[in-house]
């Protein structure tokens, strides 16, 4: 009952909060329009900064996942 309880908490506040983030700030958002309208580059260097952001969490997940991988054949192998 109570992990149930957690679960639900949890979920309720993600999607809760879920709407919140996409927003982001208003004046990065004005700035980027403005420099895409008249050209600049500015705009290819913030999804290039994103893209660099994103790949911190699943590379974080790769070496997670490698780690648990090679510790759980050791415990095969010793069994």
């Amino acid at each position: 009952m109570r992990k149930i309880s957690k679960t639900v908490i949890l979920v309720i506040s993600f999607l809760i909060s879920h709407s919140v983030y996409p927003q982001g700030c208003a004046m990065c958002k004005a700035s980027l329009e403005t420099s895409i309208q008249s050209g600049g580059e500015k705009g290819a260097g913030i999804n290039e900064g994103i893209l660099y952001l994103m790949s911190m969490p699943y590379i974080a997940l790769l070496l997670f996942a490698t780690f648990w991988y090679i510790q759980n054949r050791k415990k095969i192998k010793n069994n």
